[in-house]
């Protein structure tokens, strides 16, 4: 069994400060949601800068998707025991990260175990941006919160090829594809200092570890 610090399982938020919370967890969303699909306009410009084969193209994306499926459930549970925020923190540096070695691969093979690693911090984030959302709005507001998340997700797998297309053609500073994951970077960051400055902290107080 697990030994954690016990949090407080609700810490309701109102006003100003649960749009703030909000924000934060919905603008972690997004990111999820448009890395799932952003890269797909620029595949052939990937395979011609990595030499990547055509099976290696094709496990860029998949290789997200399945990290992501599978680590869903684990996911949930690491924030129900060590406490959501600290794990939505973890896992925003996490991805960080894997966002800047994705965006300096020059090899097919580290760009597919980076985004992999891109993957599993979808797949621990997206449980927690649930899990505060519930904790922290109550009321009418929380169906709103909720309807906002539906909308980001929606929002983000259709803007995902578009947004792509853009930044690579803009080719800003000369990075080209790059682009369209070293942008996670500032955007993952200052999502790090807001979520350790204003986001509560919660957890499953009757969580046990994992079974």
């Amino acid at each position: 069994m697990p030994t954690h610090t016990p949090f407080r399982p609700h810490t309701v938020r109102t006003g100003r400060s649960a749009a703030i919370t909000l924000a934060v967890v919905l603008v972690a969303e997004l990111m999820n949601a448009l890395d799932a699909s952003i890269v797909y306009t620029a595949l052939p410009l990937i395979q011609a800068d990595t030499g990547a084969s055509s099976a290696a193209m094709q496990w860029i994306p998949a290789a997200y998707a399945l990290t992501f499926a599978l680590g869903l459930i684990t996911g949930g549970r690491l924030g129900d025991l060590y406490g959501r925020k600290r794990v939505f923190l973890a896992r925003t540096v996490l991805f960080t990260l894997a966002s800047l070695l994705c965006g300096i691969a020059t090899s097919p093979q580290l760009m597919v175990a980076a985004r992999a690693v891109q993957g599993v911090g979808v797949a621990v984030i997206v449980p927690q941006v649930l899990a505060t959302i519930a904790v922290t709005v109550e009321g009418p507001s929380r169906a709103k919160a909720f309807g906002l998340y539906g909308m980001v997700m929606s929002l983000g797998g259709v803007l995902g090829p578009a947004l792509g297309a853009v930044l690579t053609a803009a080719d800003i500073a000369g990075l080209g594809w790059q682009m369209i994951l070293l942008i996670n970077l500032p955007i993952g960051l200052a999502n790090l200092v807001l979520g350790f400055r204003r986001l509560p902290e919660s957890n499953a107080p009757r969580a046990h570890g994992f079974r």
